[in-house]
This record gives structure tokens, sequence and C-alpha cells, in this order.
């Protein structure tokens, strides 16, 4: 696949907060209930795969990390909120 703009330009439009805004803090822990967990993990990985189509070879393992870790926040907040998961796939 092509890159059609840079890493930067895409890691800005995907992380739309910090990983650590207060607004993510319980998501930046497994979710209490395994299966949920599970869910959101399957979840991070199927869109942590989709990104990684835009790295190149001067992504550094921090940027694909915190990829995978704003992946896996936005995965744990949809299993647990049904009107973020509403406003992420575009059902809202």
């Amino acid at each position: 696949m092509t890159n059609p703009k840079p890493l930067d330009a895409f890691l800005s439009d995907l992380l739309c907060t910090h990983p650590h805004d207060p607004a993510n803090a319980r998501y930046l822990v497994p979710l209490e209930n395994s299966a949920d967990e599970a869910m959101a993990q399957d979840m991070a990985d199927v869109n942590y795969h989709v990104c990684a189509e835009y790295f190149t070879d001067a992504t550094t393992k921090e940027q694909a990390d915190r990829v995978y870790e704003q992946c896996l926040i936005d995965a744990r907040r949809m299993v647990v909120d049904e009107e973020y998961m509403r406003l992420i796939i575009g059902m809202g």
C-alpha cells in the first residue's frame, strides 16, 4: 500500500488525544472482565495491523508502540462505552 501521508500526520489523525490524557486513564489498564479485555486486545491487534501499513523504515519502535497503545486504549473504550463505539465506527 502506498503511504498517502507522512506517518506524523497519520499519527496526529489517529491520536486525537494523548494516550496519557486523564480521559484515557481507565483504559490504560486491562479491563476487569477477561472476555471484554480479550475482545479489546483482538480489536486493537486488527486496528494496529491497518495502521502498520503506514509505517516506513523510519518508524521507530517508540512510534509503533505508541500507535499500539492508542489502538488498545480506543478498543477498551469501545468495548465498555457504547456511545464511543458508535462515534468511532460511524453509527452515531
